[in-house]
Formats: structure tokens, sequence, C-alpha cells
């Protein structure tokens, strides 16, 4: 039986590289104000930080490599 704990570190290390913020940020408030940029920098934030978030989930591999 396989082990649940790979299963699940296996899960939580894809959804980043997967792209889990598209489905986060799939309607855009197109408010012209606040909530717009909002939005846009929160996305924008986690959209440039996905690989770095992923590769802190996983400690066998080094940042850098």
């Amino acid at each position: 039986m396989a082990d649940p704990r790979k299963a699940i570190k296996a899960t939580a290390l894809l959804f980043p590289l997967l792209g889990i913020t598209h489905l986060l940020f799939c309607i855009n408030p197109q408010d012209q104000g606040n909530l717009e940029a909002a939005y846009m920098i929160t996305n924008a934030v986690l959209q440039s930080s996905q690989v770095l978030i992923t590769k802190s989930l996983d400690p066998v591999t080094p940042i850098g490599y």
C-alpha cells in the first residue's frame, strides 16, 4: 500500500506548479478601484513566487538547483 504522506507531499508540491493561483484568481473584479489594484498586485506576487514556494516545500533539493 502506498504511503499517504508521500501522496500528500507530492500534491502540496505540485499545486503551485500546476497553477493554483489561476483557480484562486479566476474572476477579475474590473471595478477600476482598490479591489482591482489589490487583485493585480496579489496575483503578480503569487505568480512570481510559485517556484520559490515550491522549492521551500521540498527539503531535499536546495534552492539554486
